[in-house]
C-alpha cells in the first residue's frame, strides 16, 4: 500500500499533477485548492481509489488530515471521489468540518454538484465520524478569525474564484512568518502569491 509519494512537481493542471519520485512520474488527483510549486519537491499522502471499470487511481493530499476527511466522504452511501473532490476543492478542511459538525446543509449545498439533498445526508452520516474523528485524533480546529474571514470576502469581490482564494488562504495557514500579522499584510501576501498563479 502506498502510503505517501514525495518529489518534484512536473505538471499541475487543476485536479491533476505529475510528481516524479526517483524514476517513476505518478500522476495523481487531488483537490484544486492543492498548493503544488512547479519544480520543487512536495510531498503528498496517497488514497488508492479501485473503479469496477476504469481500474485504480490515485488521489494526493497535502496532509493526513485531507485525506482522512476524503475517506470519510466516499464512505457516505452513493457518494464518490468526484464529489468529495468538490467538497475539498471549494471548501478548506476546517472549513469543512466546522460545517459538517454545525450540520449547515445551505453551506454545504452551494458547492457545485452538491444540492438539497446531498447536503443533508453527507451532514447527517458524517456528523457522528467527525466528532469522533476529533476527539480521538487530539485535532484542534482553529477558530476564524475576522480578519481571516475579511480576507475571503475581499478577494472574492476583487474577483477571485474561491477554488483561488482557498488557495491562498492555504498558503498563509502554512506559512509561520504569517501567523499573526495585521490585515493589510495578510492581504499583500495572499495577492502577491494569486499575481504569480495567474
Amino acid at each position: 500500500m502506498i502510503d505517501s509519494i514525495t518529489g518534484i512537481i512536473k505538471e499541475f493542471d487543476r485536479e491533476t499533477l505529475i510528481i516524479a519520485a526517483e524514476s517513476i512520474h505518478w500522476s495523481l488527483k487531488t483537490p484544486s485548492s492543492t498548493i503544488a510549486p512547479l519544480n520543487e519537491k512536495s510531498c503528498f499522502y496517497i488514497h488508492l481509489h479501485w473503479h469496477a471499470e476504469n481500474g485504480p487511481s490515485l488521489f494526493g493530499f497535502n496532509s493526513k488530515l485531507e485525506r482522512t476527511i476524503f475517506n470519510l466522504i466516499i464512505s457516505c452511501s452513493g457518494i464518490g471521489p468526484k464529489i468529495a473532490l468538490a467538497l475539498l476543492s471549494e471548501l478548506s478542511t476546517e472549513r469543512l468540518i466546522k460545517i459538517i459538525q454545525q450540520k449547515d446543509h445551505t453551506a454545504l449545498s452551494k458547492v457545485n454538484g452538491i444540492g438539497n439533498k446531498k447536503a443533508e445526508q453527507i451532514t447527517l452520516q458524517l456528523k457522528h465520524k467527525i466528532d469522533t474523528l476529533i476527539k480521538t485524533e487530539s485535532i484542534e480546529i482553529k477558530k476564524e478569525s475576522k480578519d481571516w474571514h475579511n480576507l475571503q470576502q475581499v478577494l472574492a469581490s476583487l474577483g477571485y474564484k474561491n477554488q483561488e482564494i482557498q488557495k491562498a488562504l492555504s498558503f498563509i495557514n502554512s506559512n509561520k512568518d504569517m501567523k499573526d500579522k495585521t490585515f493589510d499584510r495578510l492581504l499583500q501576501s495572499s495577492l502577491s502569491f494569486l499575481a504569480k498563479k495567474r
